[in-house]
C-alpha cells in the first residue's frame, strides 16, 4: 500500500494528538507503512511502539520530505489549520505525494484562535481548506466546515472512535446497569 504520513507541527499532550498517534498505530497493525511526523516534540507521556518522525527544518520541508520520509510516493495528511501550508510545499516539491487534510475540530472557531476578535486569518486557514481531499471525524465537523468555508460536502466522515482498550469500565462495574457518559468539551 502507498505510505501515510500525517503531519504535525507538534506532539504534545492534546486530544488530537492522542488521536493521531493512536491512528498511525492502527494503521500500522493493518500492515499500511504509517508514520507521524512533526517539526517539535513537547513533553507527554505517550508510548509507541514506533519511532515518530521529527522533521528539522519547516523552510526545507518540501524539498527534504523525500529524504527524511524515505519514500516520494505516498500520502500526507495536514493534521490541523497549521499544517496547511506546510502539506502545500511538500506536494509540490514532491508530485508522487498525494495531500489529505484531517478536520478533528472546527478550531478557527476557538475563542483564542481568535485574531483582534476575528476568526483565524485567511492566510492562515486557506492552504488547509484548500486540500481537495478531506476527512471529517464527525458530521458535525463536516456540517460546520461547510457553513464556515463553504466546502459544498466536500469531505468523507470516517469514526475515529473511543480506544476501547484505554476506555473501559471496569470489570466489577460492567453488570451495573446504570448508564455512564463519556463526554469531551
Amino acid at each position: 500500500s502507498l505510505p501515510v504520513q500525517f503531519l504535525a507541527v507538534d506532539v504534545g499532550p492534546y486530544g488530537g494528538a492522542y488521536v493521531l498517534l493512536r491512528l498511525v498505530h492502527e494503521l500500522r497493525e493493518l500492515g499500511i507503512t504509517a508514520q507521524l511526523g512533526h517539526l517539535q516534540r513537547k513533553n507527554h507521556d505517550a508510548t509507541t511502539s514506533y519511532s515518530l518522525l521529527q522533521h528539522r527544518d519547516e523552510s526545507t520541508l518540501g524539498t527534504d520530505f523525500a529524504r527524511t520520509s524515505g519514500w516520494g510516493e505516498g500520502v500526507v495528511v495536514a493534521t490541523h489549520w497549521s499544517t496547511g501550508a506546510l502539506v502545500e510545499r511538500i506536494v509540490t516539491a514532491n508530485r508522487g505525494v498525494v495531500p489529505v487534510a484531517f478536520w478533528q475540530d472546527i478550531e478557527s472557531r476557538f475563542e483564542n484562535y481568535a485574531v483582534n476578535g476575528a476568526l483565524l486569518p485567511q492566510a492562515v486557514w486557506a492552504p488547509y481548506v484548500r486540500i481537495p481531499n478531506r476527512v471529517v471525524n464527525s458530521p458535525w465537523v463536516g456540517t460546520e466546515a461547510d457553513a464556515t468555508f463553504a466546502l459544498g460536502g466536500a469531505w468523507s466522515w470516517i469514526p475515529v472512535g473511543i480506544d476501547t482498550l484505554l476506555f473501559a469500565p471496569r470489570p466489577e462495574l460492567r453488570k451495573d446497569a446504570r448508564v455512564r457518559v463519556l463526554s469531551m468539551w
